[in-house]
């Protein structure tokens, strides 16, 4: 387990939890957290979601190049979607910022969260963080990861692991 700040958000990521933590699992962990946010993928076992009809017809949406949720309810928390490869990546808002340009973090595979500052010639994420100012983002590589300004999602999430209630 590793932890700490970028600006003024708190993040934590885990590796080689037993069980292993996959990015449903955080989602209907954190579901007090999540509902009532929409969900933007940044990511999707490295590509980008394309909705299917029937995510569609639920009024997904796309938005600058992104698959976007409708507000997320317990239905939705409960069928997350999953790429089933890993390689996942959440951006989670109350409201969806217009211009999105996000990338994503988990492709760069085993790099911790807590590296961040030496990527930021490919890749800031400490900009980007502060650019965007999503709730909460819930990212899967090598590593399973939560970043928030919410302490309390963070602890919620550090629990998650602790207590062994994740999966694959």
């Amino acid at each position: 387990m590793a932890s700490g700040s970028i600006g003024d958000y708190r993040w934590a990521e885990f590796t080689n939890e037993a069980p292993q933590l996959i990015v449903p699992t955080v989602v209907r962990g954190l579901a007090e957290h999540v509902k009532g946010l929409r969900g933007v993928n940044v990511a999707w076992d490295s590509g980008r979601l394309l909705p299917s009809d029937s995510e569609v017809e639920a009024s997904w949406v796309f938005q600058d190049g992104y698959a976007v949720t409708p507000v997320i309810n317990a239905a939705l928390i409960q069928d997350w979607p999953y790429s089933g490869d890993g390689y996942d990546e959440w951006y989670f808002f109350r409201v969806v910022p217009v211009g999105l340009q996000l990338a994503p973090y988990c492709n760069w595979c085993s790099v911790s969260v807590g590296d961040w500052e030496q990527l930021t010639f490919r890749m800031d994420l400490g900009a980007q963080l502060a650019q965007f100012r999503p709730d909460l983002v819930i990212g899967e590589n090598q590593k399973i990861f939560v970043i928030s300004r919410d302490a309390a999602v963070v602890d919620a999430f550090l629990r998650l692991a602790l207590n062994g209630r994740g999966h694959r």
